[in-house]
């Protein structure tokens, strides 16, 4: 592909036309506006079509659940003393289906304060308030003590137990959680007048170049400045900003205005948020790696790093890095999307591959990076596998985008052109909209570090 200048036979190109192709694009376009969130959506194949503005999945939470309780509230209906039984109320935030339903049944083996006991029985009359009496399963125990002293005040249930011809134990029931976000519509424009219509950018296109037929084709730097702008708000957007509640557009008849939650509220409402001082060395990494553990993590990461954390990171582990990529973890994309570089650098430590990535998004002068502001300290490390739905029974991406498609129009990207016929003066007018949004799933999973 050549650039040449001054050739008038010549059609207009849409920065659109290759944006699932970036050998040939970054070929025509600065990379660097290019190397964003979205476009690691795109060449990656991480995006799906929803038809509503609000999305959700489910997911299966911890088949183990500790119950909170009040020790205030605790009754010992046989006294104190070893060996005997202690009554707990659970509390409200321990319960499901407005009240109705709350872990523990009858013969569970539980854990209070390293003291082992066994549920005799459960009084669900009180809604949200369900009560458990609870005796300890050696007679030398004092179940009733340890209740009180519980610091947190929880009970860990771990196994259940039976005696020889009883019937079977009451049904274990647990709602799948809900996971919600919404669509958000992003949309920019370019003017472009009869004057700096002649100040265009063409190139040729040889033939089997790029799927659009060989011959000279032009675009507007503006226009693709304009584009780079589109993107750059959904990025940021995407990545630190919040889900609107209530939030309307008084000019325009109170209309709702939607926002799309973002990762870093994704990992700040369900997710792992840890502070390291100073540096992130070896051994923050191996706390984060058991942090990863506890949650069931999957054995590949990636990290998306302001530069004070990439830099940290670098210089603990530069002896291990650039080991290879592997890109069938990122996506549904096909083998030479995969194949593109995204400028990770990768590394593993206890058994668990790091893919790195320094995000320039966490460092823009008049945005993330001025005085006070925590994201060249602060990075994302986002699981790379997929999650159950447990409602759908579909397996679907830990991270991706989804964009509003009806089978009538797409969405994703939508790009018109209004040309002087149109708008009655010298100038023509190039527009971008887009209605999509961020989602996660396993966001427990997902860790926010800052220095």
């Amino acid at each position: 592909m050549q650039h040449t200048t001054g050739i008038t036979n010549s059609q207009y190109v849409s920065p659109l036309t290759f944006v699932h192709d970036p050998e040939i694009y970054n070929q025509l376009f600065d990379p660097l506006k290019e190397d964003d969130f979205i476009s690691f959506f795109e060449r990656t194949g991480r995006t799906s079509v929803t038809n509503q503005e609000e999305y959700h999945h489910f997911e299966q939470d911890f088949i183990y659940q500790q119950v909170t309780f009040n020790p205030a509230n605790n009754t010992t209906p046989s006294g104190a003393g070893a060996g005997n039984p202690v009554n707990i109320v659970i509390e409200a935030a321990s319960h499901e289906r407005a009240g109705t339903l709350s872990p523990l049944k009858a013969n569970d083996l539980v854990i209070i304060w390293n003291v082992r006991g066994f549920v005799q029985s459960k009084n669900t009359t009180t809604t949200g308030a369900h009560e458990v009496l609870i005796r300890p399963q050696r007679s030398a125990d004092d179940l009733i003590a340890a209740a009180a002293a519980a610091s947190p005040a929880v009970i860990r249930m771990f196994s259940n137990a039976h005696a020889e011809g009883t019937g079977g134990p009451a049904s274990s029931v647990s709602d799948p959680v809900r996971y919600s976000n919404n669509t958000q519509i992003f949309r920019n424009r370019y003017e472009v007048t009869g004057t700096e219509a002649t100040n265009k950018i063409e190139f040729n296109v040889d033939s089997g170049d790029a799927g659009i037929g060989a011959g000279m084709y032009y675009y507007y730097k503006g226009v693709h400045d304009s584009y780079c702008k589109f993107k750059k708000d959904k990025e940021l957007q995407f990545l630190l900003g919040v889900k609107s509640d209530g939030l309307v557009d008084t000019n325009n008849g109170g209309t709702a205005v939607n926002t799309t939650r973002s990762l870093e509220q994704y990992i700040d409402d369900f997710g792992i948020d840890q502070t390291y001082v100073g540096s992130f060395d070896r051994t923050d990494m191996y706390d984060v790696i058991k942090l990863i553990r506890r949650e069931f993590g999957p054995k590949e990461y990636c990290l998306l790093a302001g530069s004070n954390l990439d830099v940290s990171i670098d210089n603990e582990f530069n002896d291990q890095h650039r080991q290879g990529t592997d890109f069938t973890k990122y996506g549904s994309a096909n083998g030479k999307h995969r194949a593109i570089d995204l400028n990770f650098d990768t590394f593993e430590i206890a058994g668990h591959k790091i893919q790195k990535k320094y995000f320039q998004a966490f460092d823009h002068p008049n945005i993330t990076a001025v005085t006070g502001a925590p994201y060249p300290d602060m990075g994302f490390f986002v699981p790379l596998h997929q999650v159950m739905d447990n409602k759908s029974n579909e397996m679907i991406d830990s991270i991706g985008l989804r964009y509003k498609d009806n089978g009538e129009q797409n969405r994703m990207y939508k790009h018109w052109v209004r040309p002087q016929e149109i708008t009655g003066v010298d100038k023509t007018e190039y527009n971008w909209q887009s209605d999509c949004g961020l989602q996660v799933a396993g966001a427990r999973q997902f860790v926010k570090v800052h220095l």
